[in-house]
């Protein structure tokens, strides 16, 4: 996911890493880019996330420059 994103792997800047840790670096950076697109969502929509009990929604990922744009209204 961050690879397709950005084009490559975080783990690729740090090559001292072993596999083990690249993937652990690489996953936690694929959960930051996804909390940081579902609260993007939230506050463009309004929408909270499902809860439980229903059907999770599906949206197309939020685009970096939204991500930007939104971090800087938030700091007004």
């Amino acid at each position: 996911m961050t690879a397709k994103e950005f084009r490559a792997r975080p783990s690729s800047y740090f090559p001292e890493l072993g596999s083990y840790e690249a993937f652990c670096l690489d996953e936690a950076c694929a959960h930051a880019l996804i909390a940081l697109r579902e609260e993007a969502r939230v506050r463009e929509f309004g929408e909270q996330p499902d809860s439980g009990g229903g059907k999770v929604k599906t949206m197309q990922g939020a685009s970096l420059e939204q991500l930007k744009e939104l971090q800087h209204l938030g700091r007004r």
